[in-house]
């Protein structure tokens, strides 16, 4: 944590940069790099699209099916390290443009890897998996670090990232679809589907240039070269709690996927249906993203408790779901965990992005990004510990989420209190009037 004085003067800084022209006017090859982001973002929420292909693990592999779960566990892990890797390097020591080719290539070329290698063995096909692990996870923080870097307005980066997320839903939705269409033919065949990522490598290769995206006097202050100091990565208090705030909204989004089917099934529901409900909160999601420039506009940090109001609310409409045997009131349960999902994944670079100063951003971005894996991780042992220490059924399991929500809105709530006047007031177009 810092003290009050330098937590005064990093706030300072955070101003002062963001201070910048609102008409901002992208040039051409800064719109070729928006390509390059749009097409990592839709691939970024597919890497366990072909998830549908694991039922089959077993019988080609001769595996247990516990050992299945590697195949996504191992990127997790992976994704967390790529996190700390794009916040400790990139911007410093490695450019954009290198980070955005190296993770774009991994993905790409390790991601389809099973379908190249027919015969592939069982090990190669983790280690495949790891190494793509890698390259997923650089994606999301190394996309809203270039995105707030290079959009200088406010309201224009609100409203770009609101765009991105729309394109992330997509993905999510689509490459599922894809994956499950080409797994058809055989398992092998579904992860075809992350040779197309081959775009957006094309597209960085083309139009990502650092000076581009932070400029060539901020590159050469941030690296050093203009003879002066290079400027800490120090983080506020503020960003650093939302971090930490926000690993709880991977881990409730996550129990809330891995138990909703659950419950739908105890109440005679069959995959289909569970399938449909779920993709509910996937349109959810595209609709709060494109509002995301007006809600950041009107409520700033308050979106933060808001979000994980919505969260919260969720589960407990689950419960009465669950309770009243009302398929009906599981889909309206799907599209408010949507809402409060997507809303707090919009929040978290929008609050690093008028936190914390240029020199420190990339690093904000990184640990938040590992923050999401890690509440992906925590998920499990949360269902776990619960069950067997009150029960493992759906009343209990609901309960106990939208409990853990309310804290959270609650702690939400105290950090949005104590610094939302700090930035409320920090409105780039008013500013330049």
């Amino acid at each position: 944590m810092l003290g009050e004085s330098n937590e005064r003067k990093v706030f300072c800084m955070a101003e002062e940069v963001a201070v910048k022209p609102a008409k901002q006017k992208l040039s051409g090859r800064q719109y070729g790099v928006m390509a390059a982001i749009l097409v990592m973002y839709f691939f970024a929420p597919t890497f366990s699209a072909v998830s549908a292909t694991f039922a089959e693990m077993p019988a080609v592999f001769g595996v247990n099916p516990a050992d299945v779960s590697w195949l996504n566990g191992t990127s997790n892990i992976l994704a967390c390290i790529a996190g700390l890797f794009i916040g400790t390097f990139v911007g410093k020591r490695i450019s954009y443009r290198a980070a955005a080719i190296l993770a774009t290539a991994l993905f790409t070329v390790f991601g389809s890897l099973p379908f190249w290698w027919q015969s592939i063995p069982w090990g190669a096909l983790i280690a495949s998996r790891v190494v793509f692990g890698f390259g997923f996870g650089c994606f999301n923080p190394l996309t809203q670090a270039i995105l707030t870097h290079m959009v200088k307005s406010e309201t224009a980066r609100a409203a770009w990232i609101g765009i991105c997320n729309i394109v992330f839903s997509c993905g999510a939705t689509f490459g599922t679809m894809i994956c499950g269409a080409l797994g058809l033919v055989s398992w092998q065949t579904a992860y075809l589907f992350y040779a197309f990522c081959v775009v957006a490598l094309i597209c960085c290769v083309i139009f990502v240039r650092d000076k581009d995206i932070v400029g060539e006097k901020e590159m050469e202050k941030d690296m050093g070269l203009d003879g002066e100091t290079p400027q800490k990565r120090t983080l506020p208090a503020v960003a650093i709690s939302f971090i930490v705030i926000f690993v709880f909204c991977t881990l409730l989004t996550t129990s809330f996927f891995n138990y909703l089917g659950i419950a739908m099934a105890e109440s005679g529901a069959d995959t289909l249906l569970v399938g449909t409900v779920l993709s509910v909160f996937t349109l959810a999601g595209i609709v709060t993203a494109a509002l995301n420039a007006p809600l950041w506009k009107a409520l700033r940090l308050w979106n933060f408790p808001l979000s994980y109001l919505f969260i919260a609310a969720s589960y407990i409409v689950c419960l009465i779901a669950y309770s009243t045997g009302s398929t009906a009131l599981f889909f309206v349960a799907s599209v408010v965990m949507g809402v409060g999902c997507c809303l707090c994944g919009m929040v978290m670079p929008m609050v690093m992005s008028v936190t914390v100063i240029p020199a420190a951003l990339t690093l904000a971005i990184g640990l938040q990004e590992v923050a999401r894996n890690l509440g992906g991780v925590f998920s499990s042992f949360f269902l776990t510990g619960v069950g067997a220490m009150l029960g493992d059924n759906p009343v209990t399991q609901f309960t106990a989420s939208a409990v853990l929500g309310f804290i959270i809105v609650i702690a939400a709530g105290i950090v949005a209190a104590k610094y939302n006047k700090q930035f409320k007031n920090v409105d780039m177009e008013e500013k330049e009037k």
